[in-house]
């Protein structure tokens, strides 16, 4: 790939990439048009910092759709837990922390979040409900829906679960 005068080849590109902070690899990809059209499949995975606490659905696609690392994935957690959105049961009422955005990472790696000062984030989240949530989660998916189902102090993510978001609005069950 000829790049101003000089021959990079794109596994020496590739290379280059993967070293980039997650900012500074989408200024890389932009920069050149052979560059954006050889990578542009690496700008695509970025949406999801887009959708996080934002929209379940999009979110979840991303999450399992694209391999993230340790340093995406642990700011990933950080974005999460600093903005944890509210789901309401009655209306306006009655507002519990929608915590299905935890919950997927958790399930992608749950040791990461041991290396993450959690109370200095969101203290409430990490008093209340992070080692209830922590405990619950094992390798199987559908095993730690079970678990979360059994425990009462986890509501917002059962199953059966009908909220309403800010507008007074209908939403879907939580996880499945």
């Amino acid at each position: 790939m000829d790049i101003n005068i000089l021959y990079l080849p794109i596994e020496l590109i590739d290379n280059i990439c993967e070293l980039l902070y997650k900012d500074d690899k989408l200024c890389f990809i932009l920069c050149n048009k052979y560059i954006y059209y050889s990578l542009h499949t690496c700008l695509i995975k970025y949406n999801i910092f887009s959708y996080i606490n934002k929209n379940y659905e999009k979110y979840y696609s991303y999450i399992t759709k694209y391999i993230y690392n340790l340093d995406e994935l642990t700011e990933l957690i950080i974005l999460s837990i600093q903005n944890i959105p509210y789901v309401y049961k009655i209306r306006k009422s009655c507002s519990f922390y929608d915590m299905r955005y935890l919950f997927e990472l958790l399930l992608i790696n749950k040791d990461l979040f041991n290396k993450i000062k959690i109370p200095s984030l969101n203290l409430h989240f990490y008093k209340h409900f992070y080692q209830l949530l922590y405990e619950c989660i094992t390798s199987n998916r559908y095993q730690s829906i079970n678990n979360i189902n059994n425990n009462k102090l986890l509501i917002p993510l059962h199953r059966g679960f009908k909220t309403f978001d800010i507008l007074g609005k209908n939403t879907k069950s939580l996880i499945e």
